[in-house]
């Protein structure tokens, strides 16, 4: 068990998704601590712990609530998309096609991305900054 560390930025509820593996998000709290960004995992006990020095990059997604963070996990590189809203559904319903589906979320990011704009570029600051303090390879651009 890790020892728990003060936060660098007021913690938030965000929806996590592993780019690559499954498009199924997550909820929950995300933290950053002086080595480590932390997901706590809402109905579930358990906590994802990305170490700050293995994180490459972190980026706010531009016109969007989203914060991506690539890291190193073993030898092999991953990636996760944190949602500062819930993320619009991506799959057609009912009669819906692909190309309405993927407007309307769009759309919905978009008009989110008004209100949330500054809490996400100020966790991409917060994350930044404490890769750099850690010793992390690149901050991302």
């Amino acid at each position: 068990m890790y020892p728990m560390s003060e936060p660098l930025i007021q913690p938030v509820t965000v929806w996590a998704v592993r780019i690559g593996v499954s498009s199924r998000e997550a909820e929950g709290k995300l933290s950053l601590e002086p080595a480590a960004l932390v997901f706590d995992l809402a109905d579930e006990e358990g906590a994802l712990r990305i170490a700050l020095e293995d994180v490459r990059k972190a980026k706010r997604i531009r016109g969007s609530p989203i914060l991506i963070v690539d890291a190193v996990e073993h030898t092999s590189q991953v990636r996760f998309a944190f949602y500062f809203v819930k993320p619009p559904p991506l799959l057609p319903q009912g009669r819906e096609s692909k190309g309405r589906v993927k407007r309307k979320a769009v759309g919905y990011l978009q008009t989110a991305n008004g209100r949330m704009k500054d809490l996400v570029r100020e966790w991409e600051k917060a994350v930044r900054e404490a890769m750099a303090a850690a010793g992390s390879g690149s901050s991302g651009s």
